[in-house]
């Protein structure tokens, strides 16, 4: 959904008790106060009540990126693992037992 940005500009001193709970609910307080609402039926309607009290500026949508994430830990059984250079070792040790005996 769209969204708005809803400034009050106007003092609601003069206002009606209907605009001014129009102005509560939507939660604006004070002057100069800004606040975010999405669109809907019932927020247009309300800010077309208030409208000589407020400005509206569109908000454009941000679209969120995947964060990437970092590596995970080697488990126990990966790190034990050997690698080729300790295998080749090993093979070496072992010939060099079986040449002795």
């Amino acid at each position: 959904m769209a969204k708005v940005k809803i400034t009050q500009i106007k003092s609601k001193n003069g206002a009606s008790d209907r605009q001014i709970a129009t102005l509560t609910s939507l939660g604006l307080r004070r002057m100069h106060q800004t606040v975010e609402r999405e669109v809907n039926d019932v927020t247009k309607g309300m800010i077309e009540k208030i409208r000589h009290l407020v400005v509206i500026e569109e908000i454009a949508e941000k679209v969120k990126a995947a964060k990437p994430r970092a590596p995970r830990a080697k488990k126990a059984v990966e790190a034990q693992e050997t690698t080729p250079a300790v295998e080749v070792q090993n093979v070496v040790a072992e010939e060099e037992k079986s040449i002795e005996a």
